[in-house]
């Protein structure tokens, strides 16, 4: 597929106007919101985390809105028998929006082939129709965290930022896995619940697949007599592991997504056609975004036993499991390799799959009013503080 030399055209440029003012009014609104709320919780921990969990919530709304009204997306979505039927259901909201909700585990982590950079949004949007678009973290570059507004914004989120040196990466990740789980076992947390939910994105891949990333992976693969791969890259087996292990005793699942994008061919890579400028600027994502979806079960890798003593530590990690578990990985994306050519074959993952098809929506465009409204009140309220304290000194 030959990329056409885009312009900028009246509308184009009104929209992208638009598109700008909202979606970064949207982000200072959110960060204005969580700035407060650590002001007037800061003895109030649950109450705190909970609340900025709500403003995370408020931040996968906000990118699907603005996704959807620049680029809309259909969505497939296919699942194996690990997913129970009826698992993804249609509803009829009370505006008359037709919508899919899914019923899948408030605990997992979640991993995916790498292809392009809004592969997180469809990731987090699955999170969203699940009920637990407020309890996501993902696995990211260090250097997003130093973006201006949003940096803050996914600090306040709890992301974990990698900067990929295995010593000091393995460190962070313990220490803030923990802290997912914290409020699982945390008896003052019982009326909070919705704390206990937890899904983490990680894309073992590391990286969007391009020319050079396969050459890289192809030459491990060679190296190490593995099986080839044409679709993916090879999986990096540790950051995952470390996940798995420290995640095992609140988590069953790991809910394994292959992603297929419309529009391009075997041979050409979807970051190559569906760059941010193509999709925000002129409106050129893809058309159709398919997503196969099977439930693994961490707990019966094989190979893989997990020490409780291990599990617990602040700084150890049970390396004997390192090998199983990279071979397993390994399987799974040999397996994810061949959905992708069947996809490619048939432009589909397989007549024998359950399908469910919707688009890239919010379930009512009322849940933007959730953005902006707790940022007024917040400061209204914040400003009624001061003014008391001020007459009362």
């Amino acid at each position: 597929m030959v990329l056409e030399k885009q312009r900028l055209n009246p509308f184009k440029i009104f929209r992208l106007g638009f598109i700008i003012l909202f979606f970064f009014s949207g982000c200072l609104s959110i960060v204005i919101t969580q700035i407060i709320v650590k002001i007037l919780f800061c003895f109030n921990p649950l109450q705190q985390q909970r609340l900025l969990n709500f403003t995370k919530r408020n931040f996968i709304i906000l990118l699907t809105f603005v996704t959807s009204l620049v680029s809309p997306t259909k969505i497939i979505i296919t699942h194996d028998e690990s997913i129970p039927n009826g698992t993804f259901t249609h509803h009829r909201t009370f505006t008359g929006n037709d919508i899919v909700r899914a019923a899948l585990s408030p605990q997992a982590i979640v991993v995916a082939n790498h292809q392009i950079y809004t592969d997180w949004l469809f990731m987090w949007w699955f999170a969203f129709i699940s009920d637990v678009s407020d309890n996501v973290y993902i696995i990211m570059k260090k250097s997003l965290s130093k973006i201006p507004v949003l940096g803050y914004g996914m600090t306040n989120y709890r992301f974990i930022f990698l900067s990929r040196k295995w010593e000091d990466d393995k460190s962070i990740m313990i220490r803030q896995l923990k802290e997912i789980t914290y409020f699982y076992g945390n008896k003052s947390a019982k009326a909070f619940d919705d704390l206990k939910k937890h899904w983490l994105i990680i894309f073992p891949e590391g990286t969007n697949m391009s020319d050079n990333r396969r050459k890289i992976s192809n030459e491990y693969i060679q190296k190490n007599g593995l099986e080839p791969l044409n679709h993916v890259l090879s999986p990096r087996a540790k950051g995952l592991y470390v996940s798995v292990e420290k995640l095992s005793p609140t988590t069953k699942y790991i809910y394994d997504l292959t992603i297929a994008y419309s529009g391009h061919t075997p041979d050409e890579y979807a970051q190559d056609i569906y760059t941010l400028s193509q999709i925000f600027i002129h409106g050129k994502g893809p058309h159709s975004v398919n997503i196969h979806i099977r439930a693994l079960d961490l707990h019966q890798i094989g190979g893989v036993n997990f020490d409780p003593e291990i599990v617990n530590s602040s700084n150890e990690i049970q390396e004997s499991n390192l090998v199983p578990f990279q071979n397993w990985l390994y399987k799974v994306w040999c397996e994810k390799d061949a959905l992708l050519d069947q996809f490619f074959s048939t432009k589909s993952f397989g007549a024998q799959y359950e399908s469910i098809e919707t688009e890239l929506k919010l379930f009512s465009k009322w849940e933007l009013l959730s953005i902006f409204t707790p940022t007024w009140l917040l400061l209204l309220g914040f400003y009624f503080v001061v003014k008391l304290l001020i007459m009362v000194f």
